[in-house]
């Protein structure tokens, strides 16, 4: 019997070193040069040869190290780029290259820090101690000596670097820093608003988020999902006085007199307001349109707020009518002219002049998309049309919104998707949809994807972590995630978590599935736990610190051992106040997902190239 499997497995060796024709296969073999490789992003690599020689190695000790967020010093190698072809488009002279985005990618030389495009060129000169991994909106911060500015695609200083700190352009406005001061300067790097104003909500933004991440329970979540930053915004920004907030415009003319304890950004053309413990609204004259009399108010959503006193909801108009009386227990945002009502235990729906379109009758209720609305009846969700008939039978454990003519349900405990007739087009086989991670699940909460831009998140089983389907239900992103948010413009944040949970990753991608911007990655047990409660709640969360870090702040951006650094990640450790305790920036090599190209790395003889999905080398 041993003889006979003995013979049996030899001549199965002897078959896969046949070609097709039965001919004996050719013996590839690999001739690389390269000590380091990256993965293809943009159909750019980054490669590197270490310095052969001592003279070399001394001479690269003299220029300057550039450590990484791994732990690794960067000496005695060259660095540069190839492009998909296998030719060096950056010659290797750097002590490092990055990923690149949007076609430039950052440099480092003599331990200085500049950017390059895919021909080689150098858009800057090398001479910053610190650039941002990637441009946001054509423009990158860039700092020396602690000072910070801003250059654009060109490599032109449009902002000059003066600042201690700033933030990236909106509507051809960017926040500046001098002290503890803010002002604004435009794109011809002219002061407009001088730095008098005190720190931007920015900072207030991020606190709170940590103190709901901790537990807080004095922190008010729906006034903490509004919190914006001081960014220019229809025309106005909300800026900080003493203490008092308000709006000025881009001459810096008050438009919301600075007299507000808080202050929420405009929607429909009307903030929210609190003075003295009560809410209320102002509009973009700055007059109060409604009086500051309320314990709670909801943003205007179709000409309507929810407001709230002696703990009963109602909503108002824009000229502070209260079109529907304050008798409800909860009230969603009024969508498609209706509005989810609840009194006592039974929610039914009201409409824009203020009746019961809809009587309270359905033990739970979400809001109109696409001309229905999901209701629970009997313990069972079904749809109704907005003449309260039920147009698809309860029979589902859990439903959502319609999404680009598709809903998410629930059935038998497993998520699939059907359409507005519906029927189910995409079966009901996958265990959890949207946001429900692996470690924490609130029971009796509907998480579940819903379709934008064609793709909705789903949870496989076999690989316990969350991909895309697209609308026929095909796999159009592998599984990767532990985490997902939903498509929005474009782009959807997926966690990864790494270290037993210790360690938690975001990234930015597309509807391909490329990584847009650099990951983040935390070990902030914060921002983990959250995740695991409330994966929305964690994603917002980091999305927010990812922004923070790349187009808000750069002056948080540096290392412990005080060495320049940058490349395509960043390591965020938050301290116990709510502030950032140390950023590090690095590049997380065959980590991230890379590009679809018909090459990957491949080492052979202690040496790095590129092979194909057949083995074959990749050739120039």
């Amino acid at each position: 019997m041993l003889a006979a499997c003995t013979a049996m497995i030899m001549m199965m060796i002897m078959m896969m070193s046949l070609d097709a024709e039965g001919r004996k296969a050719k013996k590839v073999k690999y001739d690389f040069k390269y000590d380091y490789v990256s993965w293809f992003h943009e159909g750019m690599a980054t490669v590197g040869i270490s310095a052969s020689t001592s003279a070399a190695r001394a001479a690269d000790k003299v220029a300057g190290a550039i450590t990484l967020s791994s732990g690794s010093t960067l000496l005695f190698a060259k660095y540069g780029a190839i492009d998909s072809s296998g030719r060096e488009r950056i010659p290797l002279k750097y002590q490092w290259v990055g990923r690149f985005y949007g076609g430039i990618a950052p440099v480092a030389l003599n331990g200085k820090w500049g950017y390059a495009d895919t021909d080689g060129n150098e858009l800057t000169p090398i001479k910053y101690d610190y650039v941002s991994p990637a441009f946001i909106d054509g423009f990158a911060p860039v700092g020396i000596g602690g000072k910070f500015g801003l250059v654009n695609a060109r490599g032109e200083e449009t902002l000059p670097v003066r600042y201690d700190d700033v933030t990236v352009f909106s509507e051809c406005m960017a926040a500046v820093r001098v002290g503890d001061k803010w002002g604004y300067a435009d794109t011809s790097g002219r002061e407009v608003i001088p730095a008098k104003y005190e720190i931007p909500m920015l900072n207030y933004f991020v606190k709170k988020l940590i103190a709901h991440a901790a537990g807080n329970s004095a922190v008010n979540l729906e006034e903490m999902k509004n919190i914006m930053f001081s960014a220019f915004s229809g025309g106005v920004a909300a800026v900080c006085l003493n203490g008092k907030w308000g709006y000025i415009d881009r001459e810096d003319k008050m438009v919301v007199p600075l007299k507000y304890d808080k202050v929420r950004k405009f929607k429909e053309g009307m903030a929210a307001v609190r003075i003295d413990g009560r809410w209320g609204f102002a509009d973009m004259t700055g007059r109060e349109a409604v009086a500051a009399k309320y314990t709670s108010v909801e943003d205007f959503s179709e000409g309507m707020a929810a407001v709230r006193a002696d703990r009963k909801w109602g909503f108002v108009d824009r000229e502070g009518n209260e079109i529907v009386p304050l008798q409800y227990s909860e009230v969603k945002p009024f969508r498609e002219g209706m509005a989810a009502v609840r009194l006592k235990d039974s929610w039914g729906f009201v409409n824009a002049a203020g009746a019961e379109a809809i009587p309270p009758a359905y033990g739970g209720a979400l809001s109109f998309s696409e001309g229905k609305a999901a209701v629970e009846t009997g313990g069972k969700w079904g749809y109704i049309d907005r003449t309260g008939k039920e147009a698809i039978a309860p029979k589902y454990r859990q439903a959502c919104d319609f999404s680009e003519g598709m809903a998410a349900v629930c059935l038998n405990k497993r998520w699939g998707f059907i359409d507005g007739s519906g029927a189910e087009v995409i079966p009901a086989i996958y265990r959890k949809s949207y946001a429900e991670n692996v470690m924490f699940i609130k029971p009796n909460t509907v998480y579940a994807g819903r379709f934008a831009c064609g793709l909705a998140p789903v949870w496989i089983d076999s690989e316990k972590k969350f991909g895309f389907v697209n609308k026929t239900g095909e796999m159009a992103i592998p599984p990767r995630y532990q985490a997902v948010s939903n498509f929005s413009n474009g782009y959807a944040a997926g966690a990864v978590f790494r270290k037993n949970i210790q360690e938690v990753v975001l990234e930015l991608i597309d509807t391909a599935g490329r990584i847009v911007y650099p990951a983040v990655r935390t070990d902030d047990k914060n921002v983990i736990n959250t995740l695991g409660w409330s994966p929305q709640m964690g994603l917002k969360f980091l999305d927010r610190m990812f922004m923070y870090l790349y187009v808000i702040n750069p002056a948080v951006r540096t290392v412990d051992e005080g060495c320049s650094t940058a490349g395509d990640d960043v390591f965020v450790r938050m301290s116990g106040d709510g502030g950032v305790k140390s950023v590090k920036f690095g590049f997380f090599g065959h980590y991230e997902r890379p590009d679809r190209c018909k090459y990957r790395p491949f080492k052979s003889r202690g040496k790095w190239g590129f092979i194909d999905g057949e083995g074959n080398p990749m050739t120039h």
